[in-house]
């Protein structure tokens, strides 16, 4: 049973237990009410009182301990049907309790899966980046001059290990997390965010990675 089917059953039963209560108040009002006219009727008795009256007031006050009999058998039964009702609610919410911690339990399971999955795609990148990185020898590394900010020096040629180059719309979702992952890990990588100066042209700067 899903955890929305429980509380609904739980929002139900809390119902019919507070319907069911109204009518046991309803019954213990009736039954004052009652009571009071059985006492009213009492007093009303005299020494002066004819037989006559005397008995009409006897029949009324049997016909109201009658109604009264009624009220309480009303009572047991209202009592007995909430009796009932308070044991499937609480089933119920030890019920929901349960489908709560096991629910808990299934999304710890798939975020701590999930985090797997992540660590072992960035192990598996990390290894195939060592891999590649053994490979490329160092007559293949690109090569690009770097301007001193003076534009006075002479240029410093530096070394890279990996080349990036994408489409634009690549660049944020995945380019960008590469570039920046690949340098965590050590490895020098040209990429236009990083390697391209202020004012500088693309094409010349790949030229001079490729030369």
């Amino acid at each position: 049973m899903s955890i929305s089917t429980t509380m609904s059953n739980i929002n139900r039963i809390q119902k019919d237990i507070a319907s069911l209560q109204k009518q046991l108040s309803d019954e213990q009002r009736k039954e004052a009410q009652l009571s009071g006219k059985i006492n009213q009727i009492k007093r009303s008795v005299t020494k002066s009182t004819s037989l006559s009256t005397l008995n009409s007031k006897m029949s009324e006050i049997s016909r109201h301990k009658n109604d009264i009999s009624r009220c309480n058998s009303k009572k047991a039964d209202i009592n007995k049907k909430i009796t009932a009702k308070t044991g499937d609610l609480h089933r119920y919410q030890l019920q929901l309790i349960k489908e709560q911690e096991n629910d808990q339990k299934k999304r710890i399971a798939a975020q701590k899966k999930l985090e797997k999955e992540q660590l072992d795609y960035q192990k598996k990148i990390t290894r195939e980046l060592k891999s590649q990185k053994r490979a490329i020898s160092p007559s293949h590394k690109f090569n690009r001059p770097v301007i001193n900010k003076s534009d006075e020096t002479e240029d410093i040629t530096e070394s890279y290990d990996v080349f990036i180059s994408h489409a634009t719309e690549d660049k944020d979702s995945f380019v960008r997390p590469l570039a920046e992952l690949l340098r965590a890990k050590g490895i020098n990588v040209w990429y236009d965010e990083f390697s391209l100066g202020w004012g500088k042209s693309l094409r010349k700067t790949i030229d001079y990675g490729l030369a």
